[in-house]
């Protein structure tokens, strides 16, 4: 996967949301995808796991987010 970031343009901005509890994804390979992509923003939302719980939380963000810009 490492490899295929190389490929986004350095322009393009990367918001990346890791759950700190995951264990299909360890928080380890977020850092590292982190170190990769220079115009890259990550947020470890600790307690969270891969599915439902980080998932949801996104979704809040997201439309927390739009919301704000909408103003």
């Amino acid at each position: 996967m490492l490899e295929e970031c190389l490929n986004i343009d350095n322009e393009c901005r990367v918001f990346t949301v890791h759950g700190g509890a995951d264990t299909i994804i360890p928080v380890v390979a977020a850092h590292e995808f982190a170190k990769v992509l220079p115009n890259q923003k990550l947020q470890i939302i600790e307690g969270a796991d891969h599915q439902a719980e980080l998932a949801s939380l996104v979704v809040y963000v997201i439309k927390e987010t739009l919301q704000i810009s909408l103003l």
